[in-house]
């Protein structure tokens, strides 16, 4: 009798979740590059020359679109940790049960 690591109620719940995050990274990265408005403005001065001058808030990404890409990238690597578990389970069946790879082979 070959035991599962991982319980059936998980495996099932878990491509679900992945493509559901996935799916909600796609939504915030739409969201995150959407075209918004944007203030800007100079200095009136010129800074020092033996000074570091930093700006705070530049961002490239907005906050969203970081959400996104977090959401995005933990879903793809759900689905491909189950894909892995399928396949093992899959192929370690076969190799358990020898009467199993013995039907197939006829």
């Amino acid at each position: 009798m070959s035991e599962d690591i991982v319980p059936r109620g998980i495996s099932r719940f878990l491509p679900l979740a992945a493509a559901a995050a996935v799916f909600i990274g796609v939504v915030c990265l739409i969201v995150g590059f959407w075209p918004q408005p944007m203030s800007f403005g100079w200095t009136a001065y010129a800074p020092l020359a033996n000074t570091v001058t930093l700006h705070d808030g530049a961002q490239v990404f907005t906050r969203t679109a970081q959400v996104g890409v977090v959401f995005f990238v933990a879903g793809l690597v759900a689905l491909a940790f189950w894909c892995g578990l399928e396949i093992g389970r899959r192929s370690g069946a076969a190799h358990t049960n020898p009467d199993a790879s013995a039907r197939d082979a006829h």
